[in-house]
């Protein structure tokens, strides 16, 4: 007779247990699914058409920003069903894409997301963003598309011969360092055409664009390179807004014997102060200038331009890079421009600079911006307010201060900007006096706009204190 076991301890499983937990867990998860399947989620009532305002809410503020599957448009394909269905329906979602070079399959990669981005924006016009070393495959595999073009920025070497229609595009960015060879870029049949930036390769003239229909052009010219730079300016009959000019030095300077470039229509320019000799601006409302014109001869050129021109500016700002604005140069500055309603300053600044302004210097002044490293504030803005004050007395015989714009970089370049205006409170910035006067002078009137900026970026910095008025 066999005998019974008495085991009572745990059993070893078996094939069996596995599949009927396995089971078990199939139909739990079927169970789940039909629960959740029953449930209405509250976003996925709204109609289309909100939905789809929303995503345009959702995309990048910053045009730059590579294709990832943690930004929209892509992000918004992998939430649900629903969602992916109606973003792949909706082509403005797909109207601007920035391709770089990560790593060695970028090039296949980056031909595949241009050929998935040029399907899905449909027949709306698309911006386009190369910044790849041979970005030459992407320009050809979009050609049959330019008559879609809406902004085009080529970051390296490619050519375009120029026997295509652009009928939509509006901006165009060229650049290139010197690691690439010079191929033509040639856009002529581009009616609607009015902004350019051309860089690095001034010294090589292979940029056709119709110079005469731009209003605002961006040159970065290299030292030596003003005599191109010139031909094309002479070209710009329309130009309203020239940036980034940059300077003459050497023998071009002094062989400079062609009249002087005259833009009759622009209103803002950005240029090295060594370039306004060679040129005559009669309708210009804004200037902004780099460097310091520290030779004296040079002092007399700005002086001939100003009377050359004849124009009543209304806004100047001094970028001073690497250099300190000193009492002397506030009295340069108002000998040059003593009618100035509008001033900003870029940092480095020596802030003893604006308590060399005496009541008398600049008395059209109403709208002062500065721009510097919270350090220097903390360290040293008692002329600063001692500025302020004077300029909201109502005894003095200039006109009150209307406007005060202090923007701050971060202590050292390079640093992270700030993740929000609120892990930045207006304390950490400038010391409890200078807060309270602040506040004081805002009370009186004082129009006040108080922000943090990224060192390394041209954006517009945090606002963390807005007192302005609408409009």
């Amino acid at each position: 007779m066999t005998a019974i076991s008495t085991q009572t301890g745990p059993r070893e499983p078996t094939a069996l247990d596995g599949i009927e937990a396995s089971t078990d867990s199939i139909l739990e998860r079927q169970i789940v699914r039909a629960e959740l399947d029953t449930i209405r989620y509250p976003v996925l009532t709204l109609p289309p058409g909100i939905t789809s305002h929303i995503f345009l809410h959702c995309l990048p503020t910053q045009p730059e920003a590579s294709p990832s599957p943690s930004r929209t448009p892509i992000l918004l394909t992998h939430v649900c069903h629903d969602w992916r269905y109606l973003a792949l329906a909706l082509p403005f979602l797909w109207q601007s894409l920035t391709l770089k070079e990560r790593h060695k399959k970028s090039a296949r990669d980056n031909l595949e997301l241009l050929a998935l981005w040029l399907e899905r924006s449909g027949n709306l016009p698309i911006s386009l963003r190369f910044h790849c070393r041979d970005a030459q495959s992407l320009v050809d595999a979009s050609l049959p598309h330019s008559h879609r073009w809406r902004e085009l920025e080529i970051k390296s070497s490619a050519h375009i011969d120029g026997s295509q229609a652009f009928p939509e595009l509006r901006r165009v960015i060229v650049a290139r360092s010197q690691e690439y060879a010079p191929r033509p870029v040639n856009i002529l049949d581009a009616p609607r055409l009015r902004e350019a930036t051309v860089d690095g390769f001034l010294d090589v003239p292979d940029v056709s664009l119709p110079w005469g229909q731009l209003e605002s052009l961006t040159i970065l010219a290299r030292v030596g390179a003003f005599s191109i730079g010139a031909s094309i300016l002479r070209q710009c009959s329309s130009l309203r807004a020239l940036t980034r000019l940059g300077f003459v030095v050497g023998d071009e300077a002094a062989a400079w014997s062609e009249p002087h470039v005259t833009l009759s229509a622009l209103h803002a320019l950005d240029a090295h102060y060594s370039a306004l000799p060679f040129l005559t601006c009669p309708s210009l409302q804004q200037l902004s200038l780099s460097g310091r014109p520290v030779v004296p001869s040079m002092v007399s050129q700005l002086e001939a331009f100003m009377a050359r021109s004849s124009f009543r500016l209304q806004r100047l700002a001094l970028r001073l890079g690497e250099t300190n604005l000193d009492p002397e140069d506030v009295r340069l500055w108002h000998r040059i421009f003593p009618a100035i309603a509008s001033l900003a300053l870029v940092e480095p600044l020596d802030y003893r600079a604006l308590g060399a302004i005496s009541p008398d210097m600049f008395p059209a002044l109403e709208h002062l911006a500065v721009r510097v490293h919270r350090i220097r504030v903390r360290n040293n803005c008692a002329p600063l307010f001692d500025f302020l004050r004077t300029r909201r007395s109502p005894t003095s015989a200039a006109k009150a201060l209307k406007t005060l714009e202090l923007s701050f970089y971060p202590d050292s370049d390079g640093a992270p900007s700030f993740a929000s205006p609120l892990a930045e409170p207006l304390g950490s910035l400038l010391p409890a006096p200078a807060v309270a006067e602040l506040r004081a002078l805002a009370a009186g009137g004082l129009q006040l706009r108080i922000g943090v900026s990224d060192f390394r970026a041209a954006a517009a910095p945090r606002i963390i204190l807005d007192t302005f008025l609408p409009g």
